[in-house]
């Protein structure tokens, strides 16, 4: 499921937990087993949900929520409704209500107005919790935008140079996830074969296609869309190796 705020579902229809109740009805199509919920902005993401999801059996515990930033000065100048102490409320929800939660993010780094203060705060952050995938983004002053108002203050150099310190974390984080993933069985959709690389791939109920990475499956034979439990013997990067 995927909208500009997949959290908002049902809102113009005056529906109170609008997604629960859309997730509710999933739950019963049969043949349906997987359920993902891409892009929920998190003023949205409510306990409830939360709970619905860590409880269910066909949604996966996939939480995609674009936090952009956790400095309450830079998130105010971004006009987002939450503030840092709502932010950790939700992921501690989601690490209290959640066996193995995949939580994916992204934060954007050279905000107008983002000091070194802030900046070490974002880090200091992004190091604390064990976030699954985060994407990083510098910050792009286009005339169009809301944030065009104030003044680029962060130079293109330093903008990148903030970046690349954010993605040694986030590579870091990735790959201890992964070392904790090695010996354990899971369940894994077949995606097919790849021609240029003769390799079977697949993917966890976790790993949304092109973006969270892939399972590289050794001596499996399984048809494409067949869903067969493997177990993790490797990784490479984001990319776990199973058979």
């Amino acid at each position: 499921l995927v909208a500009q705020d997949s959290t908002m579902y049902g809102f113009d229809l005056k529906l109170k937990n609008g997604l629960i109740k859309l997730l509710e009805t999933l739950e019963k199509v049969d043949g349906l087993e997987w359920i993902r919920i891409l892009y929920g902005y998190p003023t949205f993401y409510s306990e409830d949900l939360i709970k619905f999801i860590a409880g269910s059996e066909k949604v996966a515990d996939y939480f995609d929520i674009p936090f952009q930033h956790c400095s309450d000065t830079i998130l105010k100048k971004m006009a987002r409704q939450e503030r840092k102490k709502d932010i950790k409320i939700i992921l501690e929800n989601i690490n209290r209500y959640s066996q193995s939660p995949f939580i994916r993010t992204a934060f954007i780094t050279g905000f107008p107005g983002e000091t070194k203060k802030e900046f070490n705060e974002l880090s200091q952050f992004i190091d604390e919790w064990n976030f699954s995938r985060v994407g990083i983004f510098q910050y792009s002053h286009e005339e169009l935008s809301d944030a065009y108002k104030y003044k680029d203050t962060v130079s293109s150099k330093e903008k990148e140079e903030r970046a690349h310190i954010l993605m040694d974390i986030v590579d870091e984080k990735i790959k201890e996830i992964n070392q904790k993933s090695v010996g354990k069985k899971i369940k894994v959709i077949v995606d097919g074969f790849r021609e240029d690389e003769m390799i079977v791939t697949g993917r966890t109920s976790q790993m949304s296609p092109d973006i969270d990475g892939e399972i590289i499956l050794q001596e499996v034979e399984a048809q494409e869309g067949e869903i067969v439990e493997v177990e993790v013997k490797a990784f490479s990067g984001p990319d776990l190796i199973a058979g």
